[in-house]
Parts: C-alpha cells; sequence; structure tokens
C-alpha cells in the first residue's frame, strides 16, 4: 500500500507541476471547467444526469425542465467547492462552520432543500432502498447524538501526521459512516476530498475530478464503504481510492495536454488578434452566440456574426439550433476533449 500511495501521489505532483508553470488566467480556466466536471460527476452518482455539455448550454440557452433542475443541484455544488477553495486559498480551516456553509449553499433551492441545510440531523437516518426500515437497511449511520463528537473527532484526525492520501481516504469513509446530515452527505463528502488535496499541499489549484472513477465505478465505490464497516476491508478501500486518485490525476494530466495542443493548433490558423481572443472563448464555454463575441472581443455585431461564420465554415465551431436568429455555436473539439469522446 505505501508503494501504491506513493505511486499516487507521484502522478498528483506531476498533474499540480503541469498547473504550475501556467499563466493564472490559464489555471483559473483550468480550475472551473475541472470544478465543473467534478460537480457534474459527484451529483450523477446522486442521480442528477445532466451533462458537462447540458451544463454549458445552460449557460447560454433555455434547457428543459429536467435538465433545468439538475442545473441548479449541480451549479449548487460547483459553487460550494469553490467557496471552499476559496476559504483554503485565503487561510481559513475545514471546520464545522466550513462544513455547514458548504452544506447550506449546495442545499439552497432545491430538491432536500427543506432537509435542515446546514445543520447537523436531528433523528436516525438509514441507507439503502426506498421503504426500508432501520431494521431492513443496508445501513444505518451514526445516531444524531454522536454526530458532533464524531466529527470534532474526524476534523482533529484531518491535523495529524498521517500518510496524507491514506487520511483522506480515511477522512472520507468516515465521514459516509457519520452522515451527518439529513440530505447531501454523499456529495459533501467527495467535495471533502477536493478540499483535502489543497489542504495538504498535494494540488495547489485541484485541477482533477475523481468523481468521474466513482461515478464509472459507482457499485464498486458504493459496496466497499459499506464492506469497510460490516467487514473491514479496509485494505481493498485503500487500493480503490488509491487507484482512483491515480487514474484520474492521469486522465486531467492527459486532458490538458489535449487542451493545449489544441488550443495551439487553432491559434496558428487565427489571422488577427481578433480571432485569437475569440479562439480563447472556447476554453471559457465552448457554447457561444454573437453577443459573447461582441462583448468579449470588442467588436460590433455584424463583425461578430461574420467572425462565427467564418469559424462555422473552417470546420471549428457548428451551429446548434437551426435557427436565424439567436443562433448558438458549439466548439466540438473542446467539447470532444471534455467529455472523453
Amino acid at each position: 500500500m505505501i508503494r501504491k500511495s506513493r505511486e499516487t501521489l507521484i502522478a498528483l505532483s506531476n498533474l499540480n507541476g503541469r498547473v504550475s508553470g501556467m499563466e493564472e488566467e490559464e489555471k483559473d480556466i483550468l480550475l472551473s471547467t475541472f470544478v465543473l466536471m467534478e460537480s457534474v460527476h459527484s451529483s450523477s452518482i446522486e442521480g442528477i444526469r445532466s451533462t458537462i455539455g447540458d451544463m454549458y448550454r445552460s449557460e447560454k440557452d433555455k434547457v428543459d425542465e429536467t435538465v433545468r433542475r439538475d442545473v441548479e443541484e449541480i451549479n449548487n455544488y460547483r459553487e460550494a467547492l469553490l467557496s471552499g477553495i476559496a476559504h483554503l486559498k485565503n487561510g481559513g480551516k475545514i471546520d464545522v462552520r466550513l462544513l455547514h456553509s458548504l452544506h447550506r449553499t449546495l442545499m439552497n433551492g432545491v430538491r432536500g432543500g427543506n432537509k435542515s441545510p446546514g445543520e447537523f440531523k436531528t433523528s436516525q437516518n438509514a441507507i439503502g432502498t426506498p421503504g426500508d426500515t432501520l431494521e431492513t437497511a443496508k445501513m444505518v449511520p451514526a445516531p444524531p447524538a454522536a454526530v458532533e463528537r464524531l466529527i470534532d473527532n474526524l476534523l482533529d484526525y484531518i491535523d495529524s501526521d498521517e500518510d496524507p492520501l491514506i487520511k483522506i481516504a480515511l477522512i472520507h469513509y468516515q465521514f459516509e459512516t457519520i452522515h451527518p446530515y439529513r440530505d447531501g452527505n454523499g456529495r459533501i463528502g467527495r467535495l471533502l476530498i477536493m478540499l483535502l488535496l489543497c489542504k495538504e499541499g498535494i494540488l495547489t489549484y485541484p485541477v482533477i475530478y475523481p468523481s468521474e472513477y466513482f461515478d464509472r465505478n459507482r457499485s464498486r465505490y458504493i459496496d466497499l464503504l459499506f464492506e469497510v464497516s460490516s467487514e473491514d476491508r479496509f485494505t481493498e478501500w485503500f487500493s480503490f481510492f488509491l487507484g482512483a486518485l491515480k487514474e484520474q490525476a492521469d486522465r486531467s494530466f492527459a486532458m490538458i495536454s489535449a487542451l493545449a495542443a489544441y488550443r495551439k493548433q487553432l491559434y496558428s490558423r487565427c489571422a488577427s488578434k481578433t480571432e485569437t481572443d475569440l479562439v480563447k472563448l472556447f476554453f471559457v464555454n465552448p457554447y457561444l452566440n454573437s453577443k459573447d463575441v461582441a462583448d468579449k472581443c470588442g467588436v460590433s455585431s455584424p463583425t461578430a456574426m461574420k467572425l462565427l461564420s467564418k469559424m462555422e465554415s473552417a470546420g471549428i465551431l457548428r451551429e446548434t439550433t437551426g435557427r436565424k436568429k439567436g443562433r448558438l455555436y458549439v466548439a466540438d473539439g473542446v467539447l470532444d476533449i471534455l467529455m472523453g469522446r
């Protein structure tokens, strides 16, 4: 396990090094992108099915009601994660006040928002299928009376000198076992992984999305969390968790390199600074319209439409609506990289 932890730490260190040499603006764009991907996949584990493409498109165009509700939940997760990262960068600690703040943000105005957001549970919860009782549930988490003490112990453990990756794996498992809130525990627990990678100094910019691995291996992920409690399968859990971080660090490194190579390729085809500025917009949100181009590139609406048409003719952009007015374009090359296509 020590060797696997070391290999994972090397992969994370390589990822951190890949990003640290970039310009601040580029780092911020990548952070926003990877936080969004983590938000999408962590939410997907809970049955919230909108994709990263849906999220980007929703910023520019109307989406149907089901997608809109999903988008709100995913955006709450993104806002909570970004606020947690900012809190740590400003010297803040991971404490009960932060946990409650993150939980309030996560549950604000969405499904489960009536379940005491930002407050520990006051009644016993259970994990299982609908209709289960405390006797038939797959798992019965810690009782409400024990939550405050258990969370205090968990927060104290954060400052211990244990192997940082093993420690993060244990904290994630323990948080899920305590299940301190009435709803949203899984998402807060996965959000903590990202914050702990920052807090431990492993990733200065958490440009990684471990929930994609958990989402792809959802049954194994959930079963192992239960089996650590029921069968003491700590070794299997550590191996799974470290494997998730290593694979996602490698995938993130490859994705960042692919985005950089594609950006360089597009820049080489630009005939003016305005076209280069337009290409930069693709990497903030691959969906864009003429207003985006006019506002961000400092050109008139007719010029913006001509630029978009030129990029469409070159096969760089694709118009998605079929409308004559209110057209929306997508840079498929960027979106394909982000979605692993």
